[in-house]
């Protein structure tokens, strides 16, 4: 079953985490709604007021949270109550999805491949999940609490930019290659080594099975 997608959070420690944490990254594919209202700036993609959000200038700054959404030093991007357009009103729903050989987005499948790219300035040997959650028209408070995502986890498939792990600025290797964990498979390890130069960093996930229908959100 197809599954339309959008990004709704920055990580799982941004979804998980009520009081401050340091962010210092950001999900840029599929766009996460902080980087969607970075993006525009520079793109020119949606420049009117209506349907548009402010930009966003701190787009890895998701340090707070009030919900699953995340919360910058000045945008709050809760549904219905922070992500709103220049007007004050909700944002309408833009799909998210896989990119087809002609250029057209395609929604995403159940139990399909989904490429994450992510950057994190510093991650200290750590690692990232994606969960799902699938939207109800009926229930707008649908998909605001990181309990409805539980269950519904992502699993890591393979690192694509860094398979061997070389240093991004020297291309030496750093790092043994990132495989997924078997007592782990939701963590997307990151590459490269405390400290490390590698900061930026392409995975992909199989997503759930038993998860689709209409428009969902991770």
């Amino acid at each position: 079953m197809l599954f339309k997608g959008v990004v709704i959070a920055l990580l799982s420690f941004a979804i998980q985490s009520p009081n401050g944490v340091e962010g210092h990254g950001y999900l840029a594919t599929p766009r996460s709604r902080n980087w969607y209202a970075h993006d525009i700036i520079s793109t020119g993609e949606c420049t009117g007021q209506v349907g548009c959000p402010p930009g966003e200038y701190c787009q890895h700054c998701l340090n707070t949270n009030t919900g699953v959404c995340g919360k910058s030093t000045v945008h709050d991007y809760e549904t219905f109550t922070g992500w709103l357009d220049k007007t004050g009103q909700p944002m309408p729903w833009r799909s998210q999805g896989v990119t087809d050989s002609n250029g057209d987005v395609l929604p995403y499948e159940e139990g399909g491949l989904m490429v994450v790219d992510s950057y994190l300035d510093t991650h200290h040997n750590g690692h990232h999940e994606m969960r799902a959650c699938v939207m109800d028209d009926n229930d707008p408070a649908k998909c605001s609490t990181p309990g409805e995502f539980e269950g519904n986890e992502l699993h890591f498939v393979r690192d694509l930019i860094h398979p061997e792990a070389r240093d991004d600025v020297t291309g030496a290797p750093n790092h043994p290659a990132m495989y997924p964990d078997p007592a782990y498979p939701e963590r997307g390890m990151y590459a490269g080594g405390q400290g490390g130069g590698t900061k930026y960093f392409r995975h992909e996930f199989r997503l759930p099975a038993g998860v689709a229908g209409g428009e969902g959100v991770f």
